[in-house]
């Protein structure tokens, strides 16, 4: 740190300080060049730069003043019953709507690895990002996707869903053929995988904060599979006033 002119510095020897003189060395607010040790709580700027110091590079910095991230994931198998989801069983009309599940913000559930709880000590500029895969053992008529049988995925940033961010699968892996009402479902999904990889940005305030993808299934798909999965946050510091 460069030099600090103390007002009442060095003591002459044989002379006896005061409690002020010692106290104004310690603490002593004023504008412009600093005259005490005050300076070092929290007030250190480009007026406290030595004159040798070409520029400030990332060893005059420390660690997490301006930026902050952390990422999680898991590569495990997690299967979600339609058991779980009892209350969400909309008909193939309403599930063809794309914000039809967002009254059902309290039924959707957590995913091991999809997610993040973090501390902010500033405000900052957020960016998630994610990778995950999904998919269903819904029915499919033939060709044609069920929007019965769906498997939703929605972003939530301190518990609140934010609505541009889902996808959803209505393509599940067992098909009825067509040419008979009578007909035994068939497996035929095994590329029938759903990919999101996906990213948010959202300005938030200093403390505490969680942001996560959530599932929510309809009651008729009997098992929801979601795999290779991770999750990450990036925070950069906003000043206020920018």
């Amino acid at each position: 740190m460069p030099n600090i002119t103390l007002p009442n510095y060095p003591f002459v020897d044989g002379t006896t300080p005061t409690g002020t003189d010692v106290s104004e060395n310690l603490y002593e607010v004023t504008a412009g060049t600093p005259v005490s040790y005050e300076v070092i709580n929290g007030h250190l700027d480009i007026n406290n730069l030595d004159a040798s110091w070409a520029k400030i590079n990332r060893t005059s910095v420390q660690y997490g003043t301006l930026s902050l991230s952390d990422q999680f994931g898991s590569t495990s198998n997690l299967d979600y019953i339609g058991a779980l989801f009892p209350a969400y069983a909309p008909t193939a009309q309403q599930a063809q709507l794309v914000d039809d599940d967002i009254t059902y913000t309290d039924l959707y559930l957590g995913v091991p690895g999809l997610g993040a709880s973090f501390y902010l000590p500033y405000r900052a500029i957020v960016i998630f990002t994610w990778n995950v895969m999904w998919t269903n053992d819904g029915l499919t008529q033939g060709n044609s996707d069920k929007f019965g049988y769906q498997s939703n995925l929605r972003l939530f940033v301190d518990d609140a869903i934010q609505s541009a961010s889902y996808r959803r699968v209505a393509h599940a892996v067992m098909r009825n053929d067509v040419s008979g009402a009578a007909s035994i479902p068939t497996h035929f999904g095994k590329d029938r995988n759903r990919y999101w990889n996906g990213h948010f940005t959202v300005e938030l305030n200093a403390g505490f904060h969680t942001a996560s993808i959530r599932v929510l299934a309809n009651a008729n798909v009997k098992q929801t599979r979601i795999f290779n999965r991770g999750f990450r946050y990036l925070a950069f510091q906003r000043p206020q006033g920018t």
